[in-house]
């Protein structure tokens, strides 16, 4: 049951990552520009800005929300939660 969990854990990190990095951030923050250029009036340059910062953090972004379920996952297969626990007793 521990295997099939961070196999699990380890593949949904992946799809996570890929989604938050690559969809939301860089596809994210380039369908914003475009859309705030296209908009009738005065261009927000805020929008732009928060687009062109979500897509300068996509790769920092997507590596730390796939890490935050593939350490887990990792650590459920190599059964190493155990020297973790442990170093928090101290």
């Amino acid at each position: 049951m521990k295997k099939i969990l961070g196999i699990l854990m380890i593949l949904g990190g992946i799809g996570l990552g890929l989604y938050i990095g690559l969809w939301w951030c860089l596809i994210g923050g380039i369908v914003s520009i475009v859309n705030a250029l296209k908009a009738p009036g005065p261009v927000e340059a805020m929008v732009i800005a928060g687009a062109i910062t979500r897509i300068l953090f996509a790769s920092v972004a997507g590596w730390v929300s796939a890490m935050v379920l593939i350490i887990p996952g990792f650590l459920t297969l190599t059964k190493r939660e155990a020297l973790f626990h442990s170093a928090h007793k101290i």
